[in-house]
């Protein structure tokens, strides 16, 4: 999203957080003007087309698309000083709160039929993942001890991929069990679901791929749910990042 990121959308700010819509046609971000706090904006995939959906005195965050593509889940900074949970429709109207908690609720996911969201939240000291009805209401603590980090759920919806520390983990959303997917220090953050795997961008900073184990070079990390990594083709590096600074 600038000339070092895709020249897209140039300017003096920084946008982070893309998230592609349903169809493939549009990406929301959050971005931060001239060091203001973040609004919420799409724009078409050709670069065309940036529209600002959100425009208050705090900041907003990592964007999720509903299923259909008719809403956005979001975090938002509130006026009370917490992080919480909300949704818009796609064109930034309706905007609802869905969490109300003195501590922090960010980073929403949808549930492939639209149903559930996945967040986390460090209201026991740290951050666990929950889940709710995406219209709101009460929140089920799903994981507990260490921090975990950006869940996102498989495309069957029967699996939440996350990160732990380091590593990313899936749990089982019928049993419960967890259970790690990779196991190098700074390897696995950030997941995301391909149709038939998990893949994950390496760890901040470390840059790092896996070719049948061994370290090859700055990119991306691809890892099948059996644990076994391998490298995605032709992913640039600042494809993967959480976030690019624009100049």
């Amino acid at each position: 999203m600038t000339a070092a990121c895709g020249g897209a959308t140039p300017s003096p700010i920084r946008d982070g957080a893309p998230a592609w819509s349903p169809d493939g046609r549009q990406v929301a971000f959050y971005s931060e003007v001239n060091g203001q706090a973040a609004d919420l904006y799409v724009i078409n995939a050709d670069g065309t087309g940036l529209r600002q959906l959100t425009n208050t005195p705090v900041a907003e965050g990592y964007p999720s698309w509903s299923p259909d593509g008719t809403h956005i889940a979001f975090e938002s900074h509130t006026p009370d000083g917490n992080f919480d949970i909300y949704v818009m429709r796609a064109d930034g109207s309706q905007v609802t709160r869905l969490t109300d908690h003195p501590m922090r609720d960010v980073g929403p996911s949808w549930s492939p039929d639209g149903t559930r969201i996945v967040f986390m939240s460090d209201r026991d000291g740290q951050f666990h993942l929950y889940r709710m009805a995406a219209a709101g209401g009460p929140q089920e603590q799903l994981t507990q001890g260490a921090s975990d980090w950006f869940p996102q759920f498989s495309r069957d919806g029967s699996t939440v991929a996350f990160h732990r520390w380091s590593d990313v983990h899936l749990l089982d959303l019928a049993s419960g069990e967890i259970r790690g997917l990779t196991t190098a220090p700074d390897d696995g953050m950030y997941p995301s679901w391909a149709p038939d795997r998990v893949h994950e961008p390496a760890g901040w900073g470390a840059g790092r791929v896996h070719d049948e184990g061994r370290r090859i070079g700055p990119a991306a990390v691809g890892a099948d749910v059996d644990g076994k990594c391998r490298r995605p083709p032709l992913v640039a590096r600042w494809q993967v990042h959480p976030f690019c600074t624009r100049p």
